[in-house]
């Protein structure tokens, strides 16, 4: 087990660590469970992490570290084997925060690049391997001199010591041996005038007393502010202004009716980031900034980087959070459960993690399986026979196709498991990289706009077959959900019941679909019947029966 921080990809100003870990602290979810003990702890780089302020202001405490390891200790972690900090320069934290979490959770590699770092105060007889950074202050060499020899354990080994004097006494020699000591030459520009040959006179020359500018500049970089799309503004964007307000009123349903079942979606992609950017948003009960996070029910990571486990609810990439948002933008109330196969969704994803994801996910009992992955490669048939077993278990499986000359659908084994989908514009063109057969359905994939994901770099609009997979996912979901709470249709899931998700996802498709395969979200519920006034109950009732089941179960692939 393990707690690793990206880096963090925004230059926002309200994109900050010391926010994110505020964030962490007011989340009200049950996903985050730990064991007891940590193989490490590795935070980003704090250096980069201060909001711009006036030097006026700079001088303030951050204790980012010692909040996560009171979050942590409140999730029963009690030691954590190997810490690594990179603290700031200006203001660190103080030396009895980084005893406070030494100390308390038993480090045994302490990595915390803080210069001067006090040593008096930690533990001696747990650290086994330290890391210390110097200024070169003597007084500070004088203390670490007299406290090394009280750690139990070979901290700095005679020959580690042998080997870095003697590169610091090589580099210095180096230095001292050049021509000439430019550190105390000093040259200023002569002015040239225009009746003077500029070649028969050296521009510079030397001073005996340095000429010095003096500028006034800004120590830390104003960053621009970004403004975060609401699950709701998605929505009306992209299922239209009549399928937003049935979504709406579907909300308003299934929030009296709180114990309704809930459709479960399992999306399998680059994993998500579950803290929400803008500050001032993570106040208990501000559900808004935290749309995406209450829908999570569970997730996994298959992704490990130098023995150092990726997770699955900090994604390194935005692609798997847009994903999930269209997905809960379409269905507010949608259960999500969220297995990262990958750092990208273009970093060459294996069959093998695909499959495991896929087992993983039918293991959950969910409806639906998202798999919003552009490259993939399975030659040993592990995907096909996972996506197989989904489909026995009635799960409907929506998988993109290829863009660009990418391995898509047609790895996945048997198109019948899936729901191939291309992406169309809004006219019902194809986009120019999709491919041209291969596909089931086509949904809306261009010009998409989900807004920026919180804490790293990414495209407010996006296209692709994986997002039309996506929204291909949420529609299924919803249409899940309507059959569910409408009294028109019988088949229940009590005890896994009859084999009915597919073939209602289906029926309900062909019947949204124009032209064969383009799929008319605003048809959802059957033509024209969102632009009359109705009593949502009713319409439910009427538009999911039993008898959509008998429709267009095995209509072929295009």
């Amino acid at each position: 087990m393990s707690f690793h921080f990206p880096q963090f990809k925004s230059d926002s100003a309200n994109e900050i660590c010391a926010d994110y870990v505020r964030g962490l602290q007011t989340m009200k979810v049950e996903f985050f469970r730990y064991e007891r003990l940590f193989k490490y702890a590795i935070f980003p780089d704090l250096n980069g992490q201060v909001p711009f302020m006036g030097n006026e202001e700079l001088k303030q405490d951050h204790n980012e570290v010692t909040d996560v390891f009171d979050w942590l200790s409140k999730r029963g972690v009690k030691e954590v084997m190997s810490l690594t900090v990179e603290d700031r320069l200006h203001c660190p934290h103080t030396d009895e925060d980084v005893a406070s979490c030494v100390n308390k959770f038993r480090v045994r590699v302490l990595k915390w690049k803080k210069l001067d770092i006090y040593l008096t105060n930690l533990r001696k007889d747990a650290i086994e391997e330290l890391h210390l950074w110097s200024s070169g202050n003597q007084s500070v060499h004088d203390q670490w001199l007299g406290q090394i020899p009280e750690f139990k354990q070979d901290i700095l080994s005679p020959r580690r010591i042998n080997e870095v004097s003697e590169r610091l006494g090589q580099d210095l020699n180096d230095l001292h041996e050049k021509n000439g000591h430019p550190w105390i030459s000093f040259y200023e520009e002569t002015s040239v005038g225009r009746d003077v040959d500029s070649k028969s006179q050296p521009e510079t020359q030397p001073q005996t007393q340095p000429r010095i500018k003096v500028s006034q500049i800004q120590w830390l970089q104003q960053r621009g502010n970004i403004i975060y799309r609401s699950l709701d503004n998605i929505s009306s964007d992209l299922v239209g202004p009549r399928l937003a307000e049935f979504i709406k009123n579907f909300s308003n349903y299934y929030r009296d009716k709180t114990e309704t079942r809930k459709t479960k979606v399992a999306l399998i992609d680059s994993g998500v980031v579950v803290v929400g950017g803008a500050r001032g948003e993570h106040l208990e009960g501000n559900v808004a900034s935290s749309d995406l996070a209450q829908r999570i029910v569970e997730g996994i990571s298959l992704v490990s980087r130098d023995n150092e486990e990726q997770p699955w609810w900090h994604a390194t990439e935005p692609h798997g959070t847009q994903m999930a948002t269209l997905i809960c933008s379409i269905n507010p109330f949608c259960d999500l459960y969220v297995v990262k196969v990958a750092e990208s969704n273009a970093s060459g994803i294996t069959g093998h993690n695909v499959a495991k994801a896929v087992d993983w996910a039918r293991k959950q009992g969910v409806d639906i399986i998202s798999l919003s992955l552009i490259a993939f490669s399975d030659t040993d048939r592990e995907m096909a026979n996972a996506i197989k077993k989904a489909r026995d278990n009635d799960i409907v499986v929506t998988c993109s196709t290829a863009d660009e000359g990418s391995i898509g659908a047609h790895s996945v084994g048997d198109t019948s498991d899936v729901l191939p989908i291309a992406a169309i514009d809004k006219w019902g063109n194809l986009l120019p990289q999709s491919q041209k057969t291969g596909f089931k359905y086509q949904f809306i994939g261009h010009n998409v706009h989900v807004g920026q994901v919180p804490y790293l770099e990414s495209a407010e609009s996006i296209e692709g077959s994986s997002v039309s997979t996506a929204v291909a996912a949420g529609m299924a979901s919803l249409i899940l959900a309507c059959a569910r709470i409408s009294s028109g249709f019988h088949s229940n899931d009590i005890d896994g019941g009859a084999s009915w998700r597919f073939a209602m996802v289906t029926s309900i498709f062909h019947r949204m679909a124009e032209g064969g395969s383009w799929v008319v979200l605003e048809k959802l519920c059957g033509k024209g019947r969102l632009e009359k006034e109705y009593d949502f109950k009713k319409l439910v009732d009427e538009a999911f029966t039993d008898n959509d089941l008998s429709l267009d179960k095995d209509r072929p692939v295009s």
